[in-house]
């Protein structure tokens, strides 16, 4: 997949317009529904999802998705003299339960859960920082080397003209050499280090970059959307408590919470800035229902999160020794492969992973494909 050539598949849309003038409004909705079947079918009832990007969430919360809530305006900040509207008492009490929820399981002083996912929370932060902070540079890891587009010239990073170079990395471990990026930092003096990954086998030295920046008065990020239920769980460091500046996340993935994203921070220099670009900047109404179902999402993981996770990285574990007995090339088998959810296969047949990953779905096995450093 060219990532920066996106462009919708033509056949499907032209199917679609067919389908539209040659059907009524009812057998359209009759269409609709089996299609919403069969994905539950295949992706729920009978298939294996081995995606580190997609926890599952709760009936619970998954039925909080369908509320009244999801049809009001929210526009502003919790409080009958923050909104834009009235009638939002108990959507108020709803968010304000959420925001102590997560400031209790991220371990915070702040915490915003208004933002429609990670990308879009990484856009606030990157916003803020260059407006209010005069961040311009930044040190991040590499799309080839576990680095996440969201915090990459692909991304807000890009489109807010930062200047960006990249970490060094082990390119067998996918793990940040220390030594070398004291060397680099020292001449760069990066105002910035964001540390986000689509891959995550083990926790990131955040005291000891944090360390090193320092020096110059550099700040930190931890985009932790993929280890967000394994912090909360208390499985996985908490990047604030070793010197992060700012954490953002996804609030799916390991959280298992619905789609969406949630930035926390302890420094109250940051709170005016990022409030304000999510709201009025970059956000308008932000989806009230999703805070609902979110709030489950935290109940469940101060509840039960801790045995959650161990059970998770266990399974990880396991998965990835069978998989290498099987015969597959497993990343970092002599570290123990991972100490996170995801497991990682070096995929070198002719096929490609990409292939390999639609053939594993067509027998209702779904992974996904990611670059690594050679490829």
């Amino acid at each position: 997949m060219i990532v920066s050539k996106q462009m919708h598949d033509m056949s499907l849309l032209n199917d679609a317009s067919a389908l539209l003038r040659s059907s009524t409004s009812k057998e359209l909705y009759k269409e609709l529904q089996a299609l919403i079947e069969r994905h539950d079918t295949i992706r729920v009832k009978t298939g294996i999802n081995l995606v580190a990007a997609e926890g599952p969430m709760s009936l619970q919360a998954r039925q909080l998705l369908s509320c009244d809530l999801g049809s009001r305006a929210s526009g502003g900040s919790i409080g009958r003299n923050n909104r834009f509207f009235t009638g939002l008492d108990q959507a108020d009490e709803i968010e304000a339960l959420c925001i102590v929820l997560l400031k209790e399981l991220f371990e915070c002083s702040h915490a915003d859960p208004r933002l429609l996912g990670g990308l879009h929370a990484n856009t606030v932060i990157y916003a803020a920082l260059k407006k209010h902070f005069k961040v311009s540079d930044m040190s991040t890891l590499s799309t080839f080397y576990g680095g996440n587009s969201s915090n990459h010239s692909l991304g807000p990073p890009g489109i807010l003209n930062y200047s960006i170079s990249n970490l060094p990395v082990d390119p067998n471990t996918l793990e940040i050499d220390l030594n070398a990026f004291e060397y680099m930092a020292k001449f760069r003096q990066p105002k910035l280090v964001s540390l986000g990954a689509g891959l995550n086998l083990f926790p990131f030295p955040v005291k000891e970059i944090k360390d090193i920046i320092s020096r110059w008065g550099g700040l930190l990020l931890f985009d932790g959307s993929h280890q967000a239920g394994l912090i909360a769980g208390g499985v996985y460091p908490n990047p604030l408590s070793l010197g992060a500046d700012i954490y953002t996340a996804s609030t799916g993935k390991t959280f298992s919470g619905p789609q969406g994203g949630v930035i926390c921070w302890n420094s109250e220099k940051f709170s005016s800035p990022v409030s304000t670009t999510i709201f009025p900047i970059l956000t308008g109404s932000h989806q009230l229902n999703r805070i609902a179902a979110l709030t489950v999402s935290c109940l469940e993981l101060k509840e039960y999160g801790l045995e959650y996770m161990v059970q998770g990285i266990t399974n990880a574990k396991q998965l990835a020794s069978n998989l290498q007995t099987h015969g597959l090339n497993v990343l970092c088998s002599e570290k123990g492969f991972t100490e996170t959810h995801q497991v990682i296969v070096k995929w070198t047949h002719e096929e490609g992973a990409r292939l390999a990953c639609h053939r594993l779905a067509d027998v209702g096995i779904f992974a996904n494909a990611v670059p690594l450093p050679e490829d």
